[in-house]
């Protein structure tokens, strides 16, 4: 989600009712600089609740709808379109211009949005000619992570409140500017792009499309700080830009792109990044803090895809080491309460507040 930001691309979350969707997309946007509209969008809704009421005197005088604009999707830079999917056809058919040309155009209105970054979610998706073309407006889809066992039993218990969760710091639009420039430096070697377009060929993917996905492994490279789109880049976004509506095709997808990249060092690269993690200390003496650094750890250590069984392996015993971290940590601070409160430092809860990830 961080990347396609940056990338000026919009994101699709699908997902069962009840998964935290909303919240998630929420706090995503709350690292960032910038005007958030949102809205619920519903089988009742229609261009007004996107782009405002007519201005009824130019309606009057011209005869034409001109919409007023202010404090909807037409001046925002970040915007949340929660259940899109429940909008008509008509409805959805309005945003196509808008999400991807950032223009709007009614009647002799014609406004240039500074729309940056769309995050929409939808209990489902629904296919015809025009929903199509929606979801191609949306670059970056993945299924929400749905919640586990233990993640159930927390909420249970009271846990796992993740309200009122606020970014430490906030990401400026001169440091996503700067980002964009470096993003524009960075080098995708002949090997990965003949790998990436080779599997966009296999799976019907359109030039636009793999023309996307290679722009946001640049993205995903500058926001490291490297000069060139490693492997892992490529797994990462041809894993987010999988089609959610297909479930087998996203599946062949994900299979094939880590066979192809295990033979150009991915799995190498993934040993190394767990390596690094199973070394990993927290710096800050604040045990909420230190709980937020051990779960931004142990959140990326999760979320690799291995690429070979070893991979796999040594990432069974990275998590392993990262909770018994963890847990000697939470008797720390059990032994000093003044420090904080141990219940705040459950690794699952403050890995889901780590929402800049």
């Amino acid at each position: 989600m961080e990347a396609a930001l940056y990338a000026r691309e919009h994101v699709l979350l699908v997902a069962k009712p009840g998964t935290a969707k909303s919240l998630m997309a929420k706090q995503f946007f709350g690292n960032f600089e910038g005007r958030l509209f949102k809205t619920q969008v519903s089988k009742w809704s229609d261009e007004t609740q996107l782009f405002g009421m007519p201005d009824l005197k130019k309606l009057k005088e011209d005869g034409v709808i001109h919409y007023r604009g202010t404090g909807t999707l037409l001046d925002c830079d970040f915007a949340f379109l929660d259940e899109l999917f429940d909008g008509s056809d008509a409805l959805l058919r309005t945003t196509l211009g808008p999400l991807h040309e950032r223009e709007f155009s009614r009647a002799g209105q014609c406004v240039n949005m500074p729309l940056r970054c769309a995050v929409a979610t939808s209990n489902y998706t629904r296919l015809n000619n025009l929903t199509e073309a929606v979801l191609d407006r949306f670059s970056v889809q993945f299924p929400a992570p749905e919640l586990g066992v233990n993640d159930v039993m927390r909420l249970i218990s009271g846990k796992a409140d993740y309200e009122g969760f606020e970014p430490e710091t906030t990401v400026t639009k001169l440091m996503m500017d700067e980002t964009e420039t470096r993003a524009e430096k960075v080098k995708l070697s002949d090997e990965l792009a003949r790998h990436l377009a080779e599997v966009g060929v296999k799976y019907g993917y359109s030039p636009r499309r793999v023309r996307k996905i290679a722009r946001l492994c640049r993205f995903l490279a500058a926001i490291d700080g490297r000069p060139v789109v490693r492997a892992m880049d490529l797994q990462r976004m041809m894993i987010g830009t999988a089609p959610v509506t297909q479930p087998e095709v996203r599946d062949n997808v994900i299979r094939d792109v880590c066979e192809r990249l295990a033979k150009v060092g991915l799995d190498a690269q993934q040993t190394e990044q767990l390596e690094t993690a199973m070394s990993f200390e927290p710096t800050s003496k604040d045990p909420k803090v230190r709980a937020r650094e051990m779960a931004s750890a142990w959140k990326s250590i999760k979320g690799i895809v291995p690429a070979s069984d070893s991979v796999r392996t040594l990432q069974a015993e990275a998590l392993a080491m990262l909770e018994a971290k963890h847990k000697k940590m939470v008797e720390t601070a059990r032994a000093a309460p003044t420090q904080g409160e141990p219940g705040s430092l459950d690794l699952t809860t403050a890995a889901k507040k780590d929402a800049s990830t």
